[in-house]
């Protein structure tokens, strides 16, 4: 009896223990939302980014907005993404300046030291980091899992609000503005989960078919994209939790990719049909 007596005391101070542990946890406080807190946690953050990756060519930024679903108030949330945003872009422009100073005093101290131009032009080859932003909304609408599509899927699922899902008053009369706010949230939200959904399913069709990744993505976009990652790349993917934001990253990427190149291949041909042909090298193109 004792034995048993002393298990059953050990697994209650276990599970007490556990407990303690997660309210703490809960109760840590987080990192102050200060402007100069954030601006050195912003500048370790970037340098790792922008130092720390090989060949870095661009930057793409997702543009935030301060109302969401036309809601009359603005989120404290949706403010300090804001900030945030504005922060990244002021640090990468000034990065940028820093740059381009670097490379006219390389450029400088060449021509002083070297005779002739062949150094310089190699310097001049080096071409700077490109920073742009993108709508999320309208990537979204590319890939096909913008509003439209979310609001066909949530109104067809059988998840939608409905009286029975709300409370009744003393009378069992329920408030028409209660039903129509409720359901309103309800769409909303699932409108929202159902594009992260989307987007976090594609991006993992792509890294499970990293053997045979020349497919159709579907029907709206006939283009073929290929993924190429590393094993410890894709290995990381499905470990880390946020998921769904690491495939937006991706989602935003290769839209943005494909409106570039669309763009100048249009410019192209408008400059073709406007001119007619060009001489290049003595050869007609």
């Amino acid at each position: 009896m004792k034995v048993e007596q002393e298990e059953e005391q050990d697994k209650k101070t276990t599970k007490t223990s556990r407990k303690t542990l997660k309210k703490a946890k809960a109760k840590a406080k987080a990192p102050p939302f200060e402007t100069r807190f954030l601006a050195l946690r912003l500048d370790s953050v970037m340098r790792k980014i922008v130092y720390g990756t090989s060949s870095l060519q661009g930057v793409i930024i997702e543009k935030q907005r301060f109302r969401t679903g036309g809601m009359h108030n603005i989120l404290d949330q949706i403010v300090k993404c804001s900030i945030i945003e504005g922060m990244i872009q002021t640090w990468l422009v000034i990065w940028q300046q820093d740059m381009k100073t670097q490379r006219w005093r390389q450029q400088d101290t060449l021509s002083c030291k070297v005779e002739g131009q062949s150094v310089i032009r190699d310097v001049d080859k080096v071409e700077p980091v490109l920073v742009d932003s993108v709508s999320p909304k309208a990537v979204s609408q590319w890939w096909g899992i913008g509003s439209a599509a979310a609001s066909k899927a949530v109104n067809d699922s059988d998840n939608s609000f409905t009286n029975s899902s709300l409370p009744a008053d003393s009378m069992g009369q329920k408030s028409s503005v209660e039903v129509a706010g409720a359901l309103r949230r309800s769409q909303v939200s699932g409108r929202h989960y159902y594009k992260k959904k989307r987007s976090k399913t594609i991006v993992t069709h792509w890294l499970q078919q990293l053997d045979d990744t020349t497919k159709d993505l579907n029907n709206e976009h006939p283009e073929k994209f290929r993924v190429r990652c590393s094993t410890e790349m894709k290995q990381w993917f499905f470990r880390v939790r946020k998921q769904d934001d690491l495939s937006d990253c991706l989602l935003q990427a290769v839209a943005w990719f494909e409106w570039r190149r669309r763009a100048v291949q249009e410019a192209v041909e408008r400059t073709r049909m406007n001119q007619g042909p060009v001489l290049v090298g003595g050869d007609i193109g």
